[in-house]
């Protein structure tokens, strides 16, 4: 069965497959087996390639030419028979040249047409990389629009509840002046969490003094975190009152707050009495000074008030010093503006007369006199 499978393959091969499709070895065992050694042992034996029964049909053809040429022929027959012998040779060469192109045009068919497959193939296969990448960016812009979408509706959904909390009443507490709380009664939500976040800015920009004052102290940043959680802390609040309370309520809460904070600054500054104060710390303040009256006043005075007036005096003339300066300054442009302009205005008048013009130039009484 091994012998008669490789001449399976050497016939296959003679008939002109190509040695890239011929099968392998283990194929042809396989089509010998059983009854089938026996089909392809004729197969063998009796089928041959396009090319030996070519030839064995042109030896036929010879053999009997050359039996018919045995026979004795007149004149005329041979030379026939010669000619006849000579077109024949011709005509087998033609169809020997034809048939060599027709072989050689059949395969450049053949490269070509497999040169146009595996090009649309590859064509297909770019194509095929081109719609997979595609289609992964679509799914992949098609989920960042879902989700997209999704914070939209939930955004939506806060912005409607948001809405129907406006158009509600606020609660209990509320002043039927239309202000957001009266003072009694249970504070709003929106007003706690307002002066939440409000107390925590305080502490915040508290937190920021307190770093700068250790800074310049040399006391380094210790306070740095504490500032920054309290800062994300801040942002949080003002995040969450965003999204649970209308504008209109969160504006009411902080003209509610301004209106607490204004009444406590007035009546701080209702009990604050600067000269009672002042006398309570045995202090003085006259004539734009702020004298101790904790002791009696010395009979003479001390050296230190003395030198303290004289360099306040110093400090008065130096002032008007400075304002005298000023003002000479001021004189003396508006002077010099007022000569030009005079020079000018007697240039206008005398311009035609050089010798007037030079006599009022030297005197400009002659100007007064002239005018008289």
């Amino acid at each position: 069965m091994a012998d008669t499978a490789m001449e399976l393959k050497s016939w296959a091969v003679g008939m002109g497959i190509p040695p890239e499709r011929v099968p392998s070895d283990g194929a042809f065992r396989n089509l010998c087996c059983g009854q089938c050694q026996d089909i392809w042992k004729y197969v063998i034996q009796n089928i041959k390639p396009k090319e030996r029964v070519k030839n064995i049909k042109e030896n036929l053809e010879w053999n009997r030419w050359v039996k018919g040429s045995e026979v004795k022929l007149s004149g005329k027959q041979e030379q026939k028979r010669r000619k006849l012998l000579e077109q024949l040779v011709s005509l087998r060469a033609d169809i020997q040249q034809l048939d060599e192109n027709t072989d050689r045009e059949q395969q450049d068919i053949e490269e070509q047409a497999l040169r146009e497959t595996r090009e649309r193939l590859q064509d297909l296969k770019d194509r095929n990389v081109l719609l997979k990448a595609f289609l992964q960016r679509a799914v992949s812009q098609r989920k960042t629009l879902q989700e997209q979408s999704k914070r939209v509706d939930d955004r939506l959904h806060v912005f409607r509840h948001i809405g129907s909390k406006a158009d509600q009443g606020v609660g209990v507490g509320s002043a039927s002046d239309g202000t957001l709380w009266c003072g009694s009664g249970q504070e709003p939500e929106v007003l706690q969490d307002v002066r939440g976040s409000c107390f925590t800015r305080f502490g915040l920009l508290k937190s920021l003094y307190d770093e700068q004052e250790n800074v310049q102290g040399g006391n380094g940043d210790g306070g740095r975190d504490l500032r920054n959680a309290s800062y994300h802390q801040w942002l949080s609040q003002i995040e969450g009152i965003n999204a649970t309370h209308p504008a209109n309520r969160i504006l009411a809460a902080m003209e509610s707050l301004a209106d607490e904070n204004k009444k406590e600054l007035m009546e701080l500054q209702s009990r604050v009495d600067v000269v009672k104060d002042m006398e309570a710390l045995r202090f003085s303040y006259s004539s734009s000074h702020l004298q101790d009256v904790s002791e009696p006043p010395p009979v003479l005075r001390s050296v230190k008030s003395l030198l303290e007036d004289g360099w306040r005096d110093c400090e008065v003339r130096a002032v008007e010093k400075i304002g005298a300066v000023r003002r000479d300054k001021a004189m003396g442009s508006r002077l010099t503006l007022l000569s030009w302009e005079f020079k000018l205005l007697i240039e206008e008048q005398y311009g035609h007369d050089s010798v007037l013009l030079n006599a009022v130039r030297s005197d400009p009484t002659l100007l007064h006199c002239n005018n008289c």
